[in-house]
């Protein structure tokens, strides 16, 4: 391993593994840090495997390099943070992007097929090099699910928080739920959903970061998702994206007041 590229990859690994504190606004602003156990049995602990495979993946660093290009970066106001669910805002989402967003200065930071280890490489790398948004919604932590115990999905969105909390101490965060999958409700990835969703609701707010679970506003009454909401029961239709604005609207206002929700 080449040493800069070494330190790099250790910069990340503490930022996931809590082992050192990356800057707060007092004593009471971090919820994770000491008592943040290592994550044992994840892939996490392969971090330079997982990010080595992504700096050769030439979508990713197009895409990449896209957002580290933007023009008038200074003045970006508001940026979505995630992976696929939020990259395709400039697609299934984009009429309802440019009724909403275009206008209020957004950007949008989404990859496809991103985890938190991925979002915390593309910090590291300067995505928010040179700019100070009023606002970041983040949503990330869906596709750690297929290979990350529920703890440590918690850990890697924390981790994500606390990282755009040091580069960005004067942006407010909102930091989404994950959002269901599987139309059917009693599928246990709803089941571990809700119980991610739980652990972050608990431990994400703090200073300047507030939580959002806006999963039941794209639920049927019976807890089914219909195609018009998620065709392929994970990534959001049109209707979805309609739903998703909806959603957060009433704290997104807030925090581009400078405010934090409710207000």
């Amino acid at each position: 391993m080449r040493p800069r590229r070494e330190a790099r990859v250790r910069r990340v690994a503490i930022a996931v593994f809590g082992i050192g504190l990356l800057g707060c606004e007092g004593a009471d602003s971090l919820q994770i840090g000491a008592a943040i156990e290592p994550l044992h049995g994840s892939r996490y602990t392969e971090l330079d495997t997982a990010l080595a495979a992504d700096e050769t993946n030439p979508a990713f660093l197009r895409r990449h390099a896209e957002i580290n290009s933007l023009p008038d970066r200074d003045r970006i106001e508001l940026v979505f943070l995630g992976d696929s669910i939020t990259q395709r805002w400039e697609s299934a989402g984009r009429f309802v992007w440019n009724q909403r967003y275009a206008g209020r200065g957004g950007a949008n930071f989404g990859i496809d097929g991103d985890r938190t280890q991925n979002v915390l490489w593309r910090i590291e790398h300067g995505n928010f090099d040179g700019m100070r948004p009023l606002a970041v919604v983040l949503l990330i932590g869906t596709n750690n699910t297929y290979e990350a115990s529920d703890a440590d999905v918690v850990r890697g969105v924390l981790a994500v928080v606390d990282m755009l909390h040091a580069q960005l101490p004067e942006t407010r965060i909102l930091v989404l739920g994950l959002l269901p999958r599987n139309r059917n409700p009693n599928a246990h990835i709803r089941a571990r959903i809700g119980a991610i969703n739980a652990q972050l609701a608990e431990r994400a707010p703090r200073p300047r970061v507030a939580f959002l679970d806006i999963g039941a506003t794209f639920l049927e009454p019976d807890g089914t998702l219909s195609a018009e909401v998620m065709p392929d029961a994970l990534h959001l239709g049109p209707r979805g994206y309609t739903l998703w604005a909806e959603a957060i609207e009433p704290s997104l206002s807030c925090l581009l007041a400078n405010l934090s929700p409710p207000c």
